[in-house]
């Protein structure tokens, strides 16, 4: 039988307000539900280490700005498919430690949240629409929902959102959502720092009863080219004749097994009935079930080498609940469970203040307690794991992320113009700009990078304050620097940053006299530092670039650089080489919604009920609704417009539909379009 292992220790390393652990629960899909003592206007942030080296430990974010739900509050590890390479499910890390800090608290009135349907109480099945109403006096509202204290995808009207509950173990379930509500959007120098105010909606319990439960896929995405499979698994109400299809994007099915047992198990190798491999994208996987009789009384699990889902149900002895008091640790151990051998240590030969236990938790899921601003689990046995809804067969194409988030602000001075003087910015006289933070370009970074994986696209990077070098971004043909064009190694790039339009001519070796638009740099990288856009080359393998920055496409400034052949698209010089399609934009003053991200790649992914946009469309129209209800304040007082600059033939691309450019014939154009009002 196989075993997990925790450890709980108090007072032990790490900085930063971090609270006391007082449980955890292994849950029945090898999930960790971890609860803290919590204060109920905090926010807080969940690391993990693979190990504990004293002062040196390493720490990575899990989770970020997570809401209180009042004096204890709960959160469950369920990895991140995501992040390049993903993070995995506990169950497959041989140790995880965790550590909880409060980073920040409401400084704003928290908003109104209630989960309005279902109901408490109710069972429910299949795919289900679950209701959310949230308001605020604040005029920037941003929804989430949970389902056992793990994030949903998010909704595409604000108020909706679809799960598939076929997904999840039958028994008891517990949703709630969360809101966080801001005085202003994020992205804007010279504005006094936004006012939060976050809170967390009652909890609703519903039971999850169907025929079919725990549909699960090994992989968001597996590259058969690698000899990789997919292994889908299934649970039933009782020994059944199953059948599976795999139906690729236009409803056909090109895949199909069958087989018979209280549980199914399907290995795909990405190839068609008639053993032909197929072409890599987004493949839907439909189960179906017809109670039979069982010849014997064996369970079925439609292939060997791990325990089937029935011997992993029987080992699991039932729904585990995560509110129920968990039994306190014997004082020995051995006398319930064995032998100490099997138990990972979390600091050996170290004396600490406080509680220290280890405890080994059979597969039946055993709940635990104890003080602690630290937790440690083992791997779990390998039970089937719920990564995206939809996992894709190899890779389309590969995307990347940069940014920084300017942690406590930036102030930099105005950048050299080349000649021992300063550029004027924005048109007025200064020496010096002060920038406020920008937490939601992580929130936006990570609702879009979550919708590109699900769509079959990889991730090349996701780079960001101390990992994102100020030379991984601009060309390697300026003197006196040794950039690498990071940008080139991916298909679709999005780069948010803090952005000026300079006033005056830059005499500096990419500008090229011309007047130019500059990015902010922050992170580790030396103070005062900025990118100018003609820094940058984008071309070879990239194809469409994002930059959601102020004044990043500046009318007079692009207009500069377009009549001075230093517009970063390609090189005009070299009509040969690839070229990029499209560089998209703001022509004026922008900011992020934590949203933003995700509507862009929804819009050109497309779904069941929209079809795919192009990809300038879809820029265009996610800042049109991101933007939808600002008061007329601030840079709202004025009319937004985003650009979008690129050769003529390229501004119906789609992702999975484009022109390859051809600058001997094709010219650059740019189009407008006004986001706001």
């Amino acid at each position: 039988m196989g075993m997990a292992a925790l450890t709980l220790a108090a007072n032990c390393l790490g900085q930063g307000t971090n609270v006391q652990i007082i449980g955890a629960t292994a849950n029945k899909d090898r999930t960790v539900t971890i609860r803290w003592k919590s204060e109920s206007n905090a926010v807080y942030r969940i690391d993990y280490a693979s190990e504990l080296v004293n002062s040196n430990t390493v720490w990575s974010t899990l989770y970020d700005r997570y809401p209180s739900h009042g004096t204890n509050t709960f959160w469950t590890d369920v990895g991140d498919y995501t992040q390049e390479p993903p993070i995995k499910r506990p169950q497959d890390s041989p140790m995880r430690f965790y550590r909880v800090t409060k980073t920040e608290t409401n400084t704003a009135p928290a908003p109104y949240v209630v989960v309005t349907s279902p109901v408490g109480g109710a069972t429910v099945s299949g795919e289900l629409v679950i209701s959310v109403v949230a308001t605020s006096a604040l005029p920037n509202l941003y929804v989430q929902l949970f389902v056992d204290g793990q994030e949903m995808n998010g909704s595409d009207d604000g108020t909706n959102f679809l799960i598939n509950t076929t997904e999840w173990p039958n028994g008891p379930h517990l949703i709630f959502a969360t809101a966080r509500a801001a005085s202003a959007l994020g992205g804007i120098p010279n504005q006094p720092a936004s006012t939060y105010g976050w809170k967390v909606s009652p909890y609703v319990n519903v039971t999850f009863s169907n025929y079919i439960s725990e549909i699960s896929f090994s992989e968001p995405y597996f590259e058969p080219a690698l000899g990789q499979t997919q292994r889908v698994t299934a649970v039933f109400g009782a020994y059944s004749d199953w059948t599976i299809q795999v139906q690729d994007e236009f409803g056909n099915t090109v895949r199909t097994g069958t087989g018979s047992g209280h549980a199914m198990q399907f290995d795909w190798d990405g190839a068609g009935d008639g053993g032909a491999f197929l072409p890599d994208g987004v493949y839907e996987y439909l189960v179906s079930a017809t109670e039979a009789t069982d010849p014997g009384g064996s369970s079925g699990g439609g292939g060997g080498g791990e325990p089937s889902m029935p011997m992993m149900s029987a080992m699991a002895g039932g729904q585990t609940s995560y509110f129920t008091p968990a039994p306190p640790v014997p004082e020995r151990f051995e006398k319930l469970y064995g032998p100490l051998s099997a138990i990972e240590v979390a600091i050996p030969g170290k004396v600490l203040d406080g509680f220290l236990a280890a405890l080994a938790v059979e597969s039946s899921g055993v709940s635990w307690q104890g003080g602690g601003s630290l937790l440690a689990a083992a791997a779990a046995p390998k039970v089937p794991k719920r990564p995206p809804v939809k996992p894709a067969k190899g890779v389309v194409s590969t995307f990347g992320i940069a940014y920084w988030t300017y942690p406590g602000g930036l102030t930099n001075q105005t950048p050299p113009d080349g000649l021992g003087g300063r550029v004027t910015i924005d048109g007025n006289i200064t020496t010096s700009i002060a920038f406020p933070p920008v937490p939601d370009f992580k929130s936006c970074a990570a609702g879009f990078q979550k919708v590109m994986t699900s769509a079959a696209w990889k991730l090349g990077f996701h780079k960001f304050d101390g990992t994102l070098s100020k030379g991984e971004l601009i060309r390697n043909d300026l003197i006196g620097y040794s950039g690498s064009n990071l940008f080139n190694t991916v298909d679709l790039g999005l780069f948010m940053s803090h952005g000026n339009f300079g006033s005056t001519l830059d005499f500096s070796q990419a500008a090229g006299q011309s007047r130019q638009t500059y990015f902010a740099v922050g992170g580790n990288n030396p103070p005062n530092s900025w990118i100018r856009l003609s820094d940058f080359r984008f071309g070879d393998k990239l194809k469409w670039m994002a930059i959601l920055a102020c004044n990043s496409l500046e009318e007079d400034a692009y207009q500069s650089m377009y009549n001075k052949f230093v517009l970063p698209i390609g090189d005009q010089n070299q009509p040969w080489t690839d070229q990029l399609h499209l560089l998209l934009g703001s022509r004026t003053y922008c900011a992020v919604t934590p949203n933003f991200g995700e509507l862009w790649a929804k819009k050109m992914k497309g779904g069941l009920f929209a079809s795919a946009q192009p990809v300038m469309d879809a820029w265009f129209n996610a800042g049109i609704d991101a933007y939808r209800g600002q008061p007329r304040t601030g840079i709202f007082a004025n009319d937004l417009y985003f650009k979008v600059v690129g050769w003529d033939t390229t501004f119906g691309d789609k992702l999975r539909l484009y022109t390859i450019p051809d600058p001997t014939v094709d010219f650059l154009e740019d189009r407008n379009q006004r986001v706001f009002p």
